[in-house]
């Protein structure tokens, strides 16, 4: 009898643990996401000095955490977000995941936003070619689209831009195959500490989308825009 007991009050003990540790890890409710770089640091605060808590790899699935409103969380350049794998809350280089839902591509440089649907006060911020915003709300002629600053902001539909779910951005002929001549790397952002997103060998075909004037092109690889120096292709 005794040693029933005792193996009863063991397995009620273990059961409240492992409960209690479902209930310390539950995945938290937000927006899909995954890291787009071979690696990428999950950090305790949102700043390059913080502690690292974890190193995540290519394609991992993150939950981009939102405030009470269902604004995604972004902080001095970097998202609030908790890794599935990992199980932990951090914070990363906003730049460097790719949410999969309410995604709008910006198909030019220079689409202006506004702070209010009069179209009244232009922001200083512009949209940058390529790069992906959050959609936080949709009406019949603007989005209300989120910046990785932590800033939201107006945008005419008549404005150069695709939601994924309607267009392919840049699809067709659009694109134009360059060569590389000598063995690349494709960047995240156009700058060499940015993170590596695909390399490539000297002969290797390259999808080119357009060059930023500033001495990169931005290409299409892996499902994403990433950045190769000009020098580095032939468009011949």
């Amino acid at each position: 009898m005794k040693k029933l007991v005792v193996a009863f009050v063991i397995l009620v003990f273990l059961s409240l643990t492992a409960f209690a540790y479902a209930e310390a890890y539950e995945v938290p409710d937000g927006i899909e996401a995954s890291v787009v770089c071979r690696q990428l640091s999950l950090r305790e605060e949102p700043n390059e000095g913080a502690r690292r808590i974890a190193t995540l790899k290519n394609e991992e699935d993150l939950i981009l955490l939102q405030d009470p409103h269902g604004n995604p969380i972004y902080k001095n350049g970097f998202a609030n977000v908790f890794s599935i794998e990992k199980m932990e809350e951090g914070w990363v280089v906003a730049d460097l995941i790719k949410p999969w839902a309410r995604n709008l591509v910006i198909a030019e440089e220079g689409v202006r936003v506004y702070s209010s649907f009069t179209m009244s006060q232009p922001l200083t911020d512009k949209l940058t070619v390529g790069n992906e915003y959050l959609i936080l709300e949709e009406f019949d002629e603007f989005y209300v689209i989120s910046f990785r600053d932590g800033g939201s902001a107006w945008l005419s539909k008549e404005a150069n831009v695709y939601k994924k779910e309607e267009a392919e951005y840049y699809s067709g002929g659009t694109r134009k195959t360059a060569t590389a001549k000598v063995n690349t790397i494709a960047y995240s952002l156009p700058n060499e500490s940015s993170c590596k997103v695909a390399l490539y060998g000297a002969g290797d075909k390259v999808q080119v989308v357009s060059n930023n004037n500033e001495g990169w092109y931005i290409i299409w690889v892996n499902d994403r825009h990433a950045y190769v120096p000009m020098e580095d292709l032939s468009m011949k």
